[in-house]
């Protein structure tokens, strides 16, 4: 894993001294919004904090390279999180239906 990340940090960097401040800003803001789109996570239920960072983000306030790639890691981090939360959640709540009705061959599926 930390080999990848530091291929994917290599690639970040090159790509940001490619391209403006503000097109890397707003590169980045769209891989945030589709790791959250990923996990199905909206930005209202990022942490107050991460959530705080994005809008900056997304709205040019934030442009130098490391705080966008730390902001970046922080969303998808925090999606990662709360869509894996979300998920078990809703197959905790599943399996307690199926156990309440006795649905044995719904378990099987």
């Amino acid at each position: 894993y930390e080999d990848n990340q530091s291929g994917i940090d290599n690639l970040k960097n090159e790509l940001a001294k490619k391209v403006s401040k503000e097109e890397y800003c707003q590169i980045m803001a769209q891989i945030a919004e589709k790791t959250m789109a990923k996990y199905n996570v909206k930005a209202d239920e990022l942490d107050p904090e991460i959530k705080k960072d994005f809008e900056k983000l997304k709205s040019g306030e934030i442009k130098e390279p490391e705080q966008v790639n730390e902001i970046e890691k922080k969303v998808a981090k925090n999606a990662g999180e709360k869509g894996s939360s979300k998920k078990l959640n809703q197959i905790l709540q599943e399996a307690q239906k199926v156990l309440k009705l006795g649905d044995k061959n719904k378990i099987k599926e």
